[in-house]
């Protein structure tokens, strides 16, 4: 149980931080390279694997629940809300009308898949690690997973639209949990089946760690350093 309530804490911290890191990372490009289409494409090289899951996310869900699905597409898109401020996303696919069900399962299945991704992730960290000897290769082998983990972690919640499907189908994901529960229906675990779901949400938890701490380290970079730069340039994160 401490494992499970751990991963959904993890979760929720980097449902806030992920858009706040893209724009720190785009501000951050700009300043750098002084040029908009610099930063937006640096930004969206480094979350292209994120990117790439995230859509085949939704894509592959809908063909599964037999949804008509367009064009996939992973050039950036600029979209001004109603405060006047312009949000990037990175890729996108086109999905068609459908019922509400089906529209929050697409909504949310990037969510699902990242975490997925993010435990094989670890997964392959521990078991070819300890066979890695050269320090060289160990260090690559490392930033790689590292990088990976990021870019996957902080594209699980990047569209509004997502998160609207999220929002929405958590009250009936907790109803339909506490239904079962006050009915008395009990799920009865075998101590082994017990064991691979400890050791599951193990994994993710080690995972989506690392990511946090990332982002966190990211955040102490901007709130220690960056924003002296940012006044000398007379810029500002909104």
């Amino acid at each position: 149980m401490y494992y499970v309530a751990l991963v959904i804490g993890e979760l929720l911290i980097l449902l806030i931080l992920s858009d706040r890191i893209g724009k720190i990372l785009y501000t951050i490009f700009f300043l750098i390279f002084r040029s908009k289409n610099a930063a937006i494409g640096l930004l969206t090289f480094i979350y292209l694997p994120g990117t790439v899951i995230h859509e085949l996310g939704h894509l592959l869900t809908a063909e599964i629940l037999r949804v008509p699905t367009g064009p996939l597409s992973f050039t950036p898109e600029f979209d001004t809300n109603k405060h006047g401020q312009t949000d990037i996303q990175i890729g996108s696919v086109k999905i068609a009308k459908t019922d509400p069900l089906r529209k929050y399962l697409i909504g949310v299945a990037p969510v699902f898949v990242g975490i997925f991704f993010l435990y094989l992730l670890v997964w392959i960290f521990e078991k070819y690690w300890p066979g890695i000897t050269d320090s060289l290769p160990r260090w690559l082998f490392l930033s790689l997973i590292a990088y990976l983990l990021f870019a996957v972690s902080n594209n699980m919640f990047s569209s509004k639209k997502d998160l609207e499907g999220f929002i929405l189908v958590v009250p009936i994901v907790i109803f339909v949990i506490a239904t079962i529960y006050f009915a008395g229906i009990r799920i009865n675990l075998t101590p082994q089946t017990t064991e691979n779901l400890i050791h599951l949400f193990q994994i993710l938890a080690k995972a989506l760690g690392i990511v946090t701490g990332i982002n966190i380290a990211i955040l102490l970079f901007n709130i220690l350093f960056f924003r002296g730069l940012l006044k000398l340039f007379h810029l500002q994160i909104k």
